[in-house]
């Protein structure tokens, strides 16, 4: 299903005149935009999709009309970091129910109006969300919104210098999205996000506890899309891997579709949060735990890909450059962001497809674990440390430590 949701958008003075001409028609012109760029995530990925409010317009506020005090710096509680965001988030709710009519929270479906809303503002470092919950103030920009409408799913950072799942290095809109492999971007949400907004709507808009509470999580209307959701095909679990040694995964998808996109993503949670400086010298570190050799992420977050079904590990980028980590300089601290297993340990992958269709996406993931023998490895060419030409039919002598590979349980 396709499910529609309403959504309702304070825009403030202060944003009009920054990102529009000050306007309302330019207010709204903008907000447009930002709802169909929304909505080209949301589609592929969720099955969800917004619709602004026919009379958003009174909601977008000029130097001529400004915004209420609800939605003032002046007016809102001093907080601990002097960041209004987190009272004027209460604000939204009641003011919007106020001028428009019952919404969001506790909104039965047959009197509801909306069913998102939040306010827009140039004073917030960022964002907050409810979680899960269809309210939230955010910065205006894309990164802001995408990710605090994650937090409205119910998710929560999900990456390892923070508390939340710590199942992620990065890579994801819900934290530390430039920290990945050369060439993603790390706009999308992880496996992790999507199931935890599929749970709440599927839960939590039914639970007898919450009558009414999460009735928004209903949506407007809803269509059926009639999207096939492909099966996967993945190696079978049970293997065994030797430690701090490349390795490659690979499988498909039935059917297969050349708009389809796959990948490999990591599905280990740490129990303690840990630096991704390998160092340990760089003020991130600070108050965070080393790196855990028998749990946790190892590697990034990468972005769906038509040809994600096959993933190396490290990236191909640096094999080829005989290095077996990969790292993203962030602002002078290099960290690591693919890392080879090195201790004795489970890994748990799930390669996921999704079916990209504008229209509302499917997805599917399947799970694969495996296991990393502390005993072997690391499986290392000794003949050849750096890069060499050879004529072709030529004989060459090549010499390799196999470091326990030929032995169970790896006997390669």
């Amino acid at each position: 299903k396709l499910i529609t949701y309403r959504i309702a958008m304070i825009m403030t003075e202060s944003v009009t005149n920054s990102v529009a001409d000050g306007t309302v028609e330019g207010g709204i012109a903008w907000i447009a935009s930002m709802v169909n760029k929304l909505n080209l995530l949301w589609r592929r990925e969720l099955g969800f999709q917004f619709e602004l409010i026919p009379n958003n317009d009174i909601l977008v506020f000029t130097n001529e009309n400004p915004a209420p005090s609800e939605f003032a710096v002046n007016n809102c509680a001093a907080t601990s970091d002097g960041d209004p965001k987190y009272c004027e988030i209460n604000n939204v709710e009641p003011y919007l129910e106020s001028v428009i009519g019952i919404g969001g929270l506790n909104a039965p479906d047959a009197t509801r109006l909306w069913e998102y809303g939040l306010v827009l503002n140039t004073t917030y470092n960022g964002g907050v969300a409810q979680a899960p919950g269809p309210i939230s103030a955010n910065n205006p920009t894309y990164e802001v919104l995408n990710h605090e409408l994650g937090h409205n799913l119910g998710s929560a950072h999900n990456i390892t210098i923070e508390n939340g799942f710590r199942s992620s290095l990065g890579g994801s809109i819900m934290g530390s999205r430039t920290r990945t492999v050369p060439g993603s971007k790390g706009d999308q949400y992880t496996l992790h996000t999507i199931e935890i907004g599929y749970k709440n709507y599927n839960t939590l808009r039914n639970d007898p506890n919450y009558p009414d509470a999460y009735a928004y999580l209903n949506g407007y209307i809803s269509s059926e899309t009639n999207n096939i959701i492909p099966e996967l095909s993945i190696p079978e679990s049970g293997f065994s891997i030797p430690k701090e040694t490349p390795f490659v995964l690979e499988g498909s998808s039935i059917p297969h579709n050349e708009n389809y996109l796959f990948s490999w993503e990591q599905n280990d949670i740490s129990s303690t949060s840990f630096c991704m400086d390998l160092t340990n010298t760089s003020d991130e570190c600070s108050g965070l735990s080393s790196w855990p050799s028998n749990e946790g992420p190892l590697f990034s977050t990468v972005d769906l890909a038509k040809y994600g079904n096959k993933r190396y590990f490290p990236a191909m980028s640096s094999l080829l450059n005989n290095e077996y980590s990969t790292t993203f300089n962030d602002g002078g601290t290099v960290l690591t962001v693919e890392r080879l297993p090195f201790g004795e340990r489970d890994i748990n992958m799930r390669l996921q497809v999704r079916t990209n269709e504008i229209a509302g996406g499917a997805i599917n993931f399947k799970n694969l674990k495996f296991s990393v023998d502390g005993n072997s490895g690391p499986f290392r060419l000794t003949s050849q440390s750096d890069s060499i030409n050879w004529l072709v039919e030529s004989n060459q002598t090549i010499t390799w430590d196999v470091a326990n590979t030929n032995i169970s349980p790896i006997n390669c």
